[in-house]
């Protein structure tokens, strides 16, 4: 059994494949049941689909277990392809499982996923709109998002664009490509400025954001602040944003 999957580090809303690669080298038929993909894994991705097609389940410790009913031959093998996205930053490893009638076999997997979130970053959970809430001009929900990556060991601007305020807790909407790293840059962090005044540009520097999610096949993407520039941590409580 081999498993093919990249070996560098990907960034965030980046698609993959993981191919898993079942080989018989025995002289009786292997009648394999299910593979597992461990809790540990993909809690760093967003599955989009498997080749063949395969029911999945999630079993008690929270894995993926998917049914994959096969006889590999003598000296027969089988792939199989799971497709994926990248979703919050950090490193991933554990041990999937490959079990068939007679015992079960193991494979390791490793993904780090490269972005502009701190490691175990989550997004605190949206507080219901209330009857009685106050409307802003739309104006003040657009915000400017710089990007920032480290070149020559500098932290430097490497593009901004816009996004629009989109929750009372702040969620952004904006495009994917302002916030996910290219080929040339690996991002580091965003800033967000927001818009204070129609007539008095340009928006003021205001929160350092992560993301929530996004999509680089749909072009869009979603964060949120994480704290102010002097590091105090965003909460409903003290975010300073438009409703």
């Amino acid at each position: 059994m081999s498993v093919q999957m990249p070996q560098r580090g990907l960034s965030q809303g980046q698609n993959f494949v993981l191919t898993l690669t079942l080989q018989n080298n025995s002289i009786k038929n292997k009648d394999v049941e299910s593979i597992i993909l461990p809790a540990a894994f993909i809690k760093g991705v967003n599955a989009f689909n498997t080749q063949p097609a395969m029911p999945r389940g999630i079993n008690s410790n929270g894995d993926w277990v998917f049914e994959y009913e096969r006889t590999i031959a003598p000296q027969g093998l089988e792939q199989v392809a799971f497709y994926f996205e990248t979703a919050p930053t950090g490193h991933f490893e554990a041990t999937g499982v490959v079990n068939t009638s007679e015992r079960s076999y193991e494979f390791a997997l490793g993904l780090t996923v490269l972005g502009v979130n701190p490691a175990d970053w989550s997004p605190a959970a949206a507080k219901p709109i209330s009857d009685d809430a106050v409307y802003e001009p739309p104006y003040l929900s657009v915000v400017k998002i710089d990007a920032f990556a480290e070149q020559d060991g500098q932290r430097t601007q490497v593009w901004s664009g816009n996004g629009a305020i989109i929750s009372s807790d702040g969620l952004i909407l904006t495009s994917a490509d302002v916030v996910l790293s290219d080929r040339y840059f690996q991002l580091t962090d965003l800033l967000v400025s927001l818009t204070v005044d129609a007539e008095a540009p340009p928006p003021v520097p205001s929160y350092r954001a992560s993301i929530v999610q996004a999509d680089a096949k749909l072009g869009l993407a979603i964060i949120k602040p994480r704290e102010t520039l002097d590091g105090k941590l965003s909460t409903t409580a003290c975010l300073t944003c438009p409703s």
